[in-house]
């Protein structure tokens, strides 16, 4: 009997262990970081107990091998079918995710989406928002996650041009992942009936109104002669005081008013305190007639004066205190930058967001830890005006193609780390329709112009400066550039014509200029745009469109990163390092997504407003620090050294 129970025990402790270690799997997903060392495994529950016994943090096990990721570099979180990745018993599961089969709706293109997963709020450097379905774009596309951190932290999406579909695969508050249903699968929500409820006893009251009014109109228009009013009434308790008059038919017409006595006002004053004030009321649906405590007073216009103060509730239809938030598709408008293009702002979005120095709708940027209208002001230029710039403009770059491309950032590395740690290229999927736009096709036009030796000298032929011309017409013309064109010229920093202001972007980023023994080898486009190359070093190269060319070509190769800042849904800033032949860049930084005027404009107009001196600004809600440098030649002649970003 006593074997008996022992054994019952151990049963039970060993049940218990499994329970525990299947709970901390993540089903789906990988681990894409640094393999410590591989072993055969019949289940993921060996892989469980190796990583239990050894030193060990995460691990992956898929194809019947169990993979013990290093403690330094575990990676990030990826969808892969079959998959199934944890850690120790005892740290692993605090973010658990898993991968869900899903298609492209279009193409019916199998993807594997990551749920849960978080972004960071619109706003905020830290605050995340945790997502348990799929989020929208702001063209309305449904997009889930493809690659996540440690933490669920959103680092790559599907494409955002194309609607995900989950079909009926639900979350674990029944929720449809990604469904053009877009809604919960069963069930009642609380809200909607209150409408309902709202909106009936409203119906009823107006029939009850229609009913005595017809009544009333049926006897005066069949009435033939109505006699006199007589005397009003004293008041009623509830402070009315009515008169009749007669017809002869007979028939009887009843008025009623307000009374209008200071007495009756008085000693109604206690009764209707409690039909004005939300005091003990917040939630509750009031009689009709009554000013409304709960959420639905919003919409039906009929809140009390206190209910915000009273109930802290906000009006979905207002901008007050929402100013710069995340595009949220459960309201009705919204108070972000780009609701202006979307044509769905707020009613007093202008008044609220604008009027209170947030300009583009971003929240007040005098607070800790952006950028303050109180601090940097050179050449009177605030950093909030260079932010609510930038920003807007970001959100209207027409040729933004953000989400046309799929990024593999692959693993995280240090500066100027020699290993390839990412074996996959960069980009693992470009639209490339995105080279038939105009300024994309002329702006590749330009890069057999260049030799990326500074120590040959560029020959710069007619047909060559013609091609410049023709990206640099496509450039002017865009509403991006001429939007920062009467920025520049609003603020005092350029003052001359539309066509000398061409002449001078011509010459500052085109002009060829000498970095060393007098030979005219590099130009300011051709070092931020392309890339150089000096005495076995990459330098400059900060151009997403022209690191896609060469990796197309196989001429770079991407080894990792250490940064991947999102920057909304308009793109990705990236620090990473790669090797360009068989020199390496250790740290590079790039704009992902972004088109090129948008780049010219932001640099361009950090020159003018800043100087040499570093220009704060943000997009998409992350902040973004431009430094220029320029190279003065006798006769007050600039042309671009450099010009690169960092992320804050």
């Amino acid at each position: 009997m006593r074997g008996a129970t022992a054994a019952s025990l151990l049963l039970i402790l060993f049940t218990g262990a499994q329970a525990k270690i299947s709970s901390c799997h993540e089903e789906n997903v990988e681990f894409d970081g640094q393999t410590h060392s591989t072993s055969n495994a019949r289940a993921a529950s060996d892989c469980q107990k190796q990583c239990d016994s050894t030193r060990c943090s995460h691990w992956t096990w898929k194809n019947g091998r169990c993979e013990i990721k290093r403690i330094a570099d575990p990676g990030k979180k990826i969808p892969t079918q079959g998959a199934v990745s944890g850690g120790k018993s005892s740290e692993a599961c605090r973010e658990q995710a898993k991968g869900v089969a899903c298609h492209y709706v279009d193409n019916k293109q199998p993807i594997l989406c990551l749920f849960p997963f978080k972004t960071v709020k619109l706003g905020s450097r830290t605050e995340k928002i945790t997502h348990n379905t799929c989020t929208k774009t702001t063209s309305g596309r449904r997009t889930c996650a493809t690659k996540v951190d440690l933490t669920n932290t959103l680092i790559s999406s599907s494409l955002f041009n194309k609607d995900v579909d989950c079909g009926d695969r639900t979350n674990d508050q029944g929720e449809l992942y990604c469904s053009a249903k877009d809604g919960h699968p069963g069930g009642s929500c609380p809200e909607l009936e209150t409408y309902k409820k709202r909106v009936a006893d409203l119906e009823r009251e107006n029939n009850e109104l229609k009913g005595k009014m017809g009544s009333t109109t049926g006897k005066s228009a069949s009435c033939p002669a109505w006699g006199k009013w007589s005397s009003w009434g004293s008041c009623s308790k509830s402070c009315l005081q009515s008169r009749q008059r007669t017809c002869s038919k007979p028939a009887e017409d009843v008025e009623e008013k307000k009374c209008s006595t200071s007495s009756c006002s008085q000693s109604s004053a206690g009764k209707q305190g409690s039909k004005t004030s939300c005091t003990g009321r917040c939630g509750k649906t009031a009689p009709l007639g009554s000013c409304q405590c709960s959420s639905t007073c919003f919409s039906f216009g009929d809140c009390c004066k206190d209910y915000s103060s009273v109930c802290g509730a906000q009006d979905p239809n207002s901008c007050s205190g929402k100013c710069g938030n995340a595009h949220n598709r459960k309201l009705p408008c919204q108070c972000n930058v780009g609701c202006e293009k979307y044509k769905n702002c707020c009613k007093d979005y202008a008044s609220t967001c604008k009027a209170s120095g947030s300009g583009s709708g971003r929240p007040s940027t005098s607070g800790a830890g952006r950028p303050s209208t109180s601090g940097s002001n050179t050449n009177g230029v605030s950093d909030a005006e260079l932010v609510n710039l930038f920003e807007g403009l970001l959100s209207k770059d027409t040729n933004n193609v953000a989400d046309l491309l799929i990024l593999n950032t692959g693993c995280t590395t240090r500066v100027g780390n020699p290993r390839d740690c990412s074996t996959h290229p960069l980009f693992s999927s470009v639209d490339t329709s995105i080279f038939r736009k105009p300024i994309y096709r002329k702006l590749r036009a330009v890069y057999d112009n260049y030799n990326e030796d500074v120590t040959v000298v560029e020959d710069r032929t007619r047909t060559e400066r013609q091609e410049e011309d023709a990206f640099l017409d496509e450039v002017m013309q865009s509403t991006t550039m001429k939007t920062a064109l009467d920025f520049l010229k609003s603020k005092k920093l350029f003052n001359k014509s539309n066509t000398e202001f061409k002449k001078f972007i011509g010459e500052l980023w085109f002009a060829l200029y000498s970095r060393g023994n007098r030979i005219l080898g590099s130009s300011g486009f051709e070092h931020v745009f392309l890339g150089e190359k000096k005495a076995g070093k990459v330098q400059g190269f900060h151009n997403w469109v022209y690191f896609y060319h060469l990796e197309n070509l196989k001429k770079v190769n991407y080894l990792g990163h250490w940064e991947a800042k999102k920057l909304g849904f308009k793109g990705t800033g990236l620090s990473f390092t790669f090797k360009w032949g068989n020199e390496q860049k250790p740290y590079a930084s790039m704009l992902i997504g972004t088109s090129p005027e948008f780049e010219l404009a932001l640099y361009t107009t950090c020159l003018l407003a800043r100087g040499d001196e570093k220009c704060n600004v943000q997009l998409g809600g992350q902040r973004v620090s431009i430094t220029t440098h320029v190279f003065d030649r006798p006769g007050g002649v600039k042309y671009i050294a450099s010009s690169y970003m960092d992320w804050e």
